[in-house]
């Protein structure tokens, strides 16, 4: 077992062992928003994590449940691994969509913004929840 003088040793320890693999980049980002579903007293939080390909691929694969009721990014990215090249993965912590009437369409929306932060084309980010 591995013991740590303090926090910022700790950090040091994750850092030096988190590179990711030749071709991937990571990221993270936390964002508050309003939900047009429910009204609640203050913001909510989401965390984003992203996993990116420094070029975009036709080489990937996926598991998908098996639940009779899956939410709307299971549905969306089933249909984006139908493409020929696609950029990476974005996971969203919060939110599975999976009961309002938008799910879809916000899975989308969230995909798509967040390629084009990177800089990626339109659907070639795969949602998940």
């Amino acid at each position: 077992m591995e013991e740590y003088r303090d926090e910022a040793a700790y950090h040091r320890a994750l850092k030096s062992r988190a590179t990711p693999p030749k071709g991937f980049r990571f990221a993270i980002s936390e964002l508050e928003f309003d939900p047009i579903e429910k009204s609640v007293p203050e913001l909510m939080k989401m965390n984003l994590s992203a996993i990116l390909l420094d070029e975009p691929t036709p080489s990937f694969g996926g598991v998908f449940t098996k639940n009779a009721f899956p939410g709307a990014p299971i549905h969306v990215a089933k249909k984006r691994m139908r493409r020929n090249e696609l950029g990476g993965i974005i996971i969203n912590n919060k939110i599975a969509n999976v009961c309002t009437e938008r799910g879809v369409l916000d899975a989308e929306r969230v995909a798509d913004a967040c390629a084009k932060s990177f800089g990626l084309p339109k659907e070639s980010l795969i949602p998940a929840s």
